[in-house]
């Protein structure tokens, strides 16, 4: 006696609800992932790019005190009443009252040297204060480089008066052309800088490597401050070499 045929369209659909039971918790395990990066990023641009997240971030950065903060760390301004960092236990600090930075424009890894980049049009700071701790060992060993991670680029700045511990002010410390590099084998320099110390005034520009022995060329005129371009006397410096054997040379006129 033949058995009846089997019907394939009604077979058992056991491997078809075995497979969306597998793809489901795969689906909620993207669909999670997806979640956290869509919150962290947005959360992150909070932070980075609204005045109030940066606000409520910098109450809670270790070693940092922020007064008076207006801006976002990314944005294209900042403001601050007062700004101080603090480390070693507190020993060494450094404060920066009455900061104003504007046109700041960031670059995110311009090369593969620097992780960042940042240009400022304008940067002006009322006073800082510089302390510096317990004298460290002597001679001060050098490092090998001096590159940083951050390329930076200030058109202007200005800092009305800085005081290092215990040392007279320097005031009216102005800078033009500051540039930062990241790049290995590169120049630290500054066009122009401006100050005013111990009764003189100094109009310099500089440039130093960024790989040991640190070569510097430094050029300088010193003149009595407040006398405008006919001093009594100037004397015109110039520096050569690297930072630990400097060649100094020099000439005096108007005595």
């Amino acid at each position: 006696m033949k058995e009846p045929p089997v019907n394939r369209r009604h077979a058992d659909p056991a491997p078809l609800r075995t497979s969306l039971s597998l793809l489901l918790p795969l689906a909620v395990v993207v669909a999670f992932l997806l979640l956290v990066v869509g919150g962290f990023t947005g959360v992150t641009r909070w932070f980075l790019f609204d005045e109030a997240g940066t606000q409520w971030l910098l109450k809670r950065l270790p070693l940092v005190q922020v007064k008076g903060f207006q801006g976002a760390l990314l944005g294209t301004t900042w403001k601050a009443e007062r700004v101080e960092l603090t480390w070693n236990q507190g020993q060494e600090s450094v404060t920066l009252e009455g900061l104003d930075s504007s046109g700041m424009r960031w670059t995110w890894r311009p090369d593969e040297h620097a992780l960042a980049a940042l240009h400022i049009d304008s940067f002006s700071v009322r006073k800082i204060t510089v302390h510096t701790g317990k004298p460290g060992p002597r001679p001060i060993p050098l490092p090998t480089g001096i590159n940083t991670p951050l390329a930076l680029t200030v058109a202007r700045a200005r800092v009305d008066e800085l005081r290092i511990d215990d040392l007279p002010a320097v005031e009216r410390l102005a800078f033009q052309g500051l540039v930062l590099e990241a790049r290995p084998g590169a120049e630290h320099r500054v066009a122009a800088v401006q100050a005013d110390w111990q009764g003189l005034h100094a109009d310099a520009s500089l440039k130093i490597g960024t790989n040991a022995p640190l070569p510097l060329a430094v050029q300088a005129m010193l003149r009595p401050a407040g006398e405008g371009d006919a001093p009594r006397w100037a004397a015109v410096l110039s520096a050569g070499g690297n930072v630990a054997q400097v060649q100094i040379s020099g000439t005096l006129r108007g005595v």
